[in-house]
């Protein structure tokens, strides 16, 4: 299986957690230290390691850099 295929299989079962209820969806990435946020189909977003991860409305509050998270 090849990182692209990985990649896909993750994106469709981040999409599937939204399409269940789910409202928010963080997908961290260890090789490129990245995490990818997910709010809807067309609602996604890849932060990097300058970045800050917010709850946004779904966890208020939570703030966490994203370079922290590969520490």
């Amino acid at each position: 299986m090849c990182f692209s295929d990985v990649q896909s299989r993750i994106a469709a079962k981040a999409l599937a957690y939204l399409n269940a209820g789910t409202r928010l969806v963080w997908v961290l990435e260890p090789v490129t230290k990245t995490v990818t946020v997910y709010r809807s189909e067309r609602d996604i977003k890849m932060l990097t390691q300058g970045d800050t991860l917010t709850g946004e409305d779904v966890v208020p509050g939570f703030s966490c850099p994203v370079a922290q998270l590969f520490e």
